[in-house]
């Protein structure tokens, strides 16, 4: 079941209790369990794309790891755990797209930190984020550029749902897990890149390009 998120035993219960409903009767409920199933289908849909990998196009290209639309770039930001001199990209993720979070550039997971702070209301106007409650990813690619991303719960949403360990390694737009009901990601990139986006700008994940250097 690859076009969704949710598991073969979840699509069998679905099934199950529909049909079971059916049977005996119960046509409201039946109807009810296939438009709970309908919902989940959509809420959990997974983004499908044939993605290739070509250097001479995306060698020190950043592409978007997210759905969702840019609410806030701020240079010049040091990290307590990722170091100096980043650009931090905070991008909020609505609860109506595609969750899926893919690699904005091939690397290895060099570390998984699991924070557990406040959650942060998506269109919250508060600025300070690296205390929220959610998962700070660091990735690294063979050059030695890291990058960082930021997953903050949402208190409308779920705990971030990662697949990935430190060491594993993947290629640009390889689906490393999802945001459940969406909340904010945050980017942090190295100053040396050019950041290629506007705050407003509404991003498609591994499609829209964000940031290069050359």
């Amino acid at each position: 079941m690859r076009y969704f998120y949710i598991n073969r035993f979840i699509h069998f219960l679905f099934i199950f209790t529909t049909l079971a409903f059916l049977t005996l009767g119960f046509s409201l409920l039946s109807l009810i369990s296939l438009v709970s199933y309908g919902l989940a289908l959509l809420f959990f849909r997974r983004k499908v794309g044939v993605y290739k990998e070509n250097l001479s196009i995306t060698d020190g290209v950043l592409y978007a790891p997210s759905n969702g639309k840019v609410i806030g770039i701020l240079p010049n930001v040091d990290h307590p755990t990722l170091g100096k001199d980043f650009t931090e990209v905070v991008v909020r993720i609505p609860w109506n797209v595609e969750y899926g979070i893919y690699l904005p550039f091939s690397s290895e997971i060099k570390d998984l930190v699991s924070a557990k702070g406040r959650e942060h209301f998506r269109y919250s106007k508060e600025k300070v984020l690296l205390d929220r409650a959610g998962l700070l990813i660091s990735l690294k690619d063979l050059k030695g550029d890291e990058i960082g991303l930021q997953l903050i719960k949402c208190p409308m949403g779920l705990w971030p749902e990662i697949k990935v360990m430190p060491g594993d390694r993947g290629k640009r737009q390889a689906n490393i897990g999802l945001l459940p009901f969406g909340g904010t990601l945050v980017l942090y990139i190295p100053n040396k890149y050019e950041i290629l986006i506007q705050v407003g700008q509404e991003l498609m994940a591994g499609e829209s390009l964000i940031a290069g250097h050359h």
